[in-house]
């Protein structure tokens, strides 16, 4: 497994080259994914694969691109509106807009589309890994998170909170979300080995403010906190609190437009990456939990937005063309920046209810 996986990384790395100088670089270390005059937005990735919702046709449809042979694809030509795509080995899952919000999804392997039968009101996500599919729904009581597992074809609820719980990303079995109880917004989970909730922990600095946009990669949750303002990580195995970036970051708000932020943050193994307006534009830059070291991504003064992550290659959404347009770039050729070591100068305890 290991030896496949190396060279998979191998033959990426060397097609992404090729891709680099021959198809179009667009400066130092960057490739464009996308060159249709329409919007592309709303990236995500797997192995060499990159899937976004494309506005080409006149409604949003479902594209992807296979980084390796260089070839764009289309998955949906419905002509109701089709997105937030995610996608986790063979399988991309979107919304669909036929017939009211229902969950779509795409098996590249067979070229097979298949509606995902849940019987609750969807209002957000999807998120996907392996076999398991978590969605925001309305039912009597709000919003909260559901979940529905493609091998059994079982439907279930995982939060059940006293206020609105959105925004659910997964990886393993843990399940994450903002939540809307107390006074300010929090970033709980849970976990579906031990079916045991939690809550990560608050700054012993900033006890009050709302966390946002959370996103998790194994045992580390990662989120925006105080109204855009700085970047937080939690491991839950530790009960630790990790801060990431601390720069000012409320020139990047803006309203969740077209189904989901576009300011969450991405993770991967020990990198995070996420927006950032220090330069009075958004840019992408990143931060290696391991070495403690920062990067910076992009630098173009137009604005790049929506970061996924995986392995060595970063994309986002990127509108330097006029148009929303898909890049994409290696973490490894990332110029570094300078900073002072923040991990672990705040600790508190998860919060296992």
């Amino acid at each position: 497994m290991a030896q496949n996986n190396i060279k998979k990384a191998i033959v990426l790395g060397y097609f992404l080259t090729i891709f680099l100088l021959v198809a179009g670089s667009v400066g130092k270390n960057q490739f464009q994914i996308t060159a249709d005059v329409h919007d592309q937005r709303r990236p995500a990735i797997y192995d060499n694969i990159v899937v976004w919702q494309d506005n080409r046709n006149g409604n949003w449809d479902i594209y992807g691109f296979n980084l390796v042979e260089q070839e764009e694809f289309q998955i949906t030509t419905d002509l109701s509106d089709q997105g937030c795509p995610v996608i986790h080995t063979d399988l991309v899952v979107f919304l669909d807009s036929r017939d009211g919000y229902h969950i779509y999804g795409y098996d590249l392997s067979t070229g097979t589309a298949f509606k995902i039968p849940v019987t609750t009101e969807i209002r957000g996500g999807p998120a996907i890994y392996k076999d398991m599919v978590v969605w925001e729904a309305v039912n009597g009581h709000g919003h909260h998170i559901y979940g529905y597992n493609l091998s059994t074809e079982i439907e279930f609820q995982i939060s059940t909170g006293s206020g609105d719980e959105f925004d659910p990303e997964i990886h393993n079995n843990i399940v994450v979300w903002e939540d809307t109880s107390g006074e300010y917004d929090a970033v709980c989970g849970y976990d579906l080995s031990t079916s045991s909730r939690f809550q990560v922990g608050r700054s012993l600095i900033y006890p009050e403010e709302d966390q946002i946009d959370p996103v998790v990669y194994n045992d580390t949750v990662v989120w925006i906190e105080g109204y855009y303002e700085r970047v937080y990580g939690y491991s839950i195995s530790q009960s630790e609190r990790i801060t990431i970036e601390e720069i000012s970051m409320r020139d990047c708000y803006t309203s969740s437009d077209f189904w989901v932020s576009t300011v969450k943050p991405a993770i991967y193994d020990e990198k995070v990456v996420w927006v950032d307006c220090r330069n009075g534009n958004r840019d992408i830059y990143g931060y290696d939990l391991f070495t403690h070291e920062e990067f910076q991504i992009t630098s173009h003064e137009s604005s790049q937005q929506s970061p996924a992550l995986y392995q060595d290659v970063v994309i986002w959404e990127d509108n330097q063309n006029g148009n929303w347009d898909i890049y994409g770039s290696y973490v490894s050729a990332a110029t570094p920046v300078a900073r002072t070591v923040r991990r672990n100068l705040i600790l508190s305890d998860s919060l296992f209810f």
